[in-house]
């Protein structure tokens, strides 16, 4: 007969310290881990709201008393504009994460979606452009107390069109073309140039429009005079430059180009930025 002296328990027993010993080694690593990775997230999330700040600097810089133009804004208190800037902040975060568009939220349009904020008026607010490239483009405007109203809405056509603004004008451009098959094999190409606006709807529509056909070989045969209307009533070219001059919109190259904005999820986390910067500034 064999008889057990212990031994067993003392492999029991080493076993069971090796164990706990294991198991404490493991809980310190784990330990040391999570706390990595709760440093590495607290820097990630300063880094971003540093980095991130800088549209709530900027339109903060925007709506400072120096550079608003109307005396209602003029004389707001530090608070009161901190206080629309989170509003404004929250309200378009809203908009994104529950859309008046089902395809804003649906699976498979949504990651197609790009967004910004731009100052198309002069109130120092930013207005939220929501772009899906390739059909349409919308612009909303904060109106206050957790509202925001669609303004423009248009969609991008057959061909192709752009959409441009005038910062603080009150205008978007739009440029589009469109193609006219002649049986001979030629081509009449014809291109629209309109100056719409956005918050004041009732400026007036100003547009212009040309012509060129071209041969079956691609060669240019004709170009036709441009025309120019107010409302789609025809107008001359000089009462088209002075109204452009007049509206400020007239030099081209002012326009500021609709597109290539950022992801759904980047602009829900730059509007958090917002947020936490105007919470901050509060006095």
């Amino acid at each position: 007969m064999i008889v057990w002296t212990g031994c067993g328990e003392g492999n029991n027993s080493d076993r069971a310290r090796e164990s706990r010993e294991e198991a404490e080694r493991r809980e310190r690593k784990e330990s040391k881990e999570a706390k990595e990775s709760r440093e590495a997230k607290e820097k990630k999330a300063q880094e971003t709201l540093e980095g991130k700040t800088e549209s709530a600097e900027a339109w903060s810089e925007e709506a400072s008393a120096e550079t608003m133009p109307s005396s209602a804004a003029a004389e707001m208190s530090d608070d009161s504009q901190f206080t629309v800037m989170y509003d404004m902040a929250e309200t378009y975060r809203e908009l994104i994460l529950y859309p008046p568009r089902e395809t804003m939220s649906d699976e498979w349009w949504k990651d197609s979606y790009n967004f910004e904020l731009v100052f198309i008026d002069d109130d120092n607010v930013p207005e939220l452009v929501v772009d899906n490239s390739g059909y349409w483009v919308e612009v909303y405007q904060y109106v206050g107390s957790g509202d925001a109203r669609q303004v423009f809405s248009e969609g991008y056509g057959t061909w192709g069109r752009s959409y441009s603004y005038f910062k603080g004008k009150d205008y978007m451009t739009t440029s589009a073309y469109d193609y006219e098959f002649m049986e001979d094999g030629s081509t009449l190409v014809s291109y629209v140039d309109d100056y719409v606006p956005v918050i004041n709807d009732s400026a007036g529509v100003y547009s212009t429009s040309y012509e060129e056909l071209y041969d079956s070989d691609g060669n240019v045969a004709a170009q036709y005079d441009a025309r120019y209307y107010l409302d789609r009533n025809e107008i001359s070219k000089e009462e088209f430059d002075n109204a452009l001059k007049r509206l400020q919109i007239a030099d081209a190259t002012a326009a500021i180009y609709v597109g290539g904005g950022v992801s759904r999820q980047e602009m829900l986390d730059e509007l958090e930025s917002i947020m936490q910067q105007a919470a901050s500034m509060q006095k």
